[in-house]
């Protein structure tokens, strides 16, 4: 075989690899497609570090917040929580979570401090809150049922996409549960 016959087989082959290898690198260059966002996609709701709960100034009349039963008034404190997307959960949680009679130095009463009561889970659909509390409801006195009622519902009420709350306490409406005791 002549030199030059070596060298056309030769370039031949080089030409080959080089053909395979770009080959290759053009396979390897695909881009994976995206696709589109959805255009009715639902956005993520922000997260929340703070949040409402209601406790009970007593015998105040509704000289600083909202006048309850007994001549009470309901009284906001708010509170820091662990950033979430689900702020009802976590507010009925900390109300729930409280077990001293009395909100820190502040004086304002808390009417479930007696209670044994665990949030099953709290759902808002078309404005209407749904709150299933399980456990054991122990009042101090007939006082105690409007505050526990209002501290309940204010409770949820401080969020723009509840309107009207059911409460259910063992999965008995609120209500029945208070004129029971």
């Amino acid at each position: 075989m002549s030199n030059k016959n070596k060298t056309l087989i030769f370039i031949g082959i080089i030409l080959v690899i080089v053909f395979i290898f770009m080959s290759k690198d053009q396979i390897f260059k695909t881009l994976p497609i995206q696709p589109a966002p959805a255009e009715n996609s639902t956005p993520t709701p922000p997260l929340v570090s703070q949040v409402k709960i209601f406790l009970t100034a007593l015998e105040d009349s509704g000289n600083s917040g909202l006048k309850i039963g007994c001549g009470d008034s309901l009284i906001p404190v708010t509170v820091d929580i662990t950033p979430t997307t689900k702020p009802l959960t976590q507010a009925l949680n900390e109300l729930l979570s409280l077990k001293q009679q009395y909100y820190g130095e502040s004086g304002l009463y808390n009417a479930l401090y007696n209670s044994d009561l665990k949030l099953d889970s709290a759902t808002v659909e078309n404005g209407v809150a749904e709150i299933y509390i399980s456990g054991n409801l122990s009042l101090g006195g007939v006082c105690d049922d409007p505050r526990v009622q209002a501290q309940l519902e204010q409770t949820a009420l401080q969020f723009p996409t509840v309107k009207e709350v059911k409460i259910y306490i063992n999965n008995i409406p609120l209500s029945e549960v208070l004129s029971e005791k």
